[in-house]
C-alpha cells in the first residue's frame, strides 16, 4: 500500500500600521518597534516558524528608511534571543544598494544581501 504523506502549510498576514514620521518627535521608533514585537507575538501564538517583514513605516508614512532597518533589526534580534519559536526572519528593504549596505552595516548584523537587477 502507497503511503502519502500530507503537507499543512499554515499561512497567516499579519498586518501591522506603523507610525508616521514626525522627525523623532512623538516617539516613532519605539512606536515602530512595537509593531513588530507585537506582530512577532502574534506570529508566536499563531505557531508561525517562518516571518517575513516590509520596511513598516517607510513608504507614505516617510519614516526614515535607515533608522527603520535599524529598529527592526534590533527589535527582532532582541526578541528572538527570548523565544526560540520562530526560526527565520525575513527584512525586504527597498533602497538604493549604496545607501542600504551601508546603513544596514552600521547596524551590526550579520546579514545576507540579496542584489534585484
Amino acid at each position: 500500500m502507497a503511503q502519502f504523506i500530507a503537507l499543512v502549510v499554515r499561512q497567516f498576514v499579519i498586518q501591522t500600521v506603523g507610525p508616521i514620521w514626525n522627525g523623532d518627535n512623538k516617539k516613532e521608533p519605539e512606536k515602530l518597534a512595537d509593531c513588530y514585537r507585537n506582530s512577532l507575538r502574534l506570529a508566536v501564538e499563531n505557531d508561525c516558524s517562518t516571518g517575513t517583514f516590509p520596511g513598516i513605516s517607510t513608504g507614505v508614512y516617510w519614516f526614515p528608511k535607515d533608522k527603520a532597518a535599524e529598529t527592526a533589526v534590533k527589535t527582532v534580534a532582541e526578541f528572538l534571543s527570548q523565544n526560540t519559536s520562530i526560526e527565520q526572519v525575513i527584512f525586504v528593504v527597498l533602497m538604493r544598494k549604496m545607501n542600504c549596505r551601508s546603513s544596514l552595516k552600521q547596524i551590526d548584523w550579520n546579514l545576507k544581501f540579496m542584489d534585484f537587477k
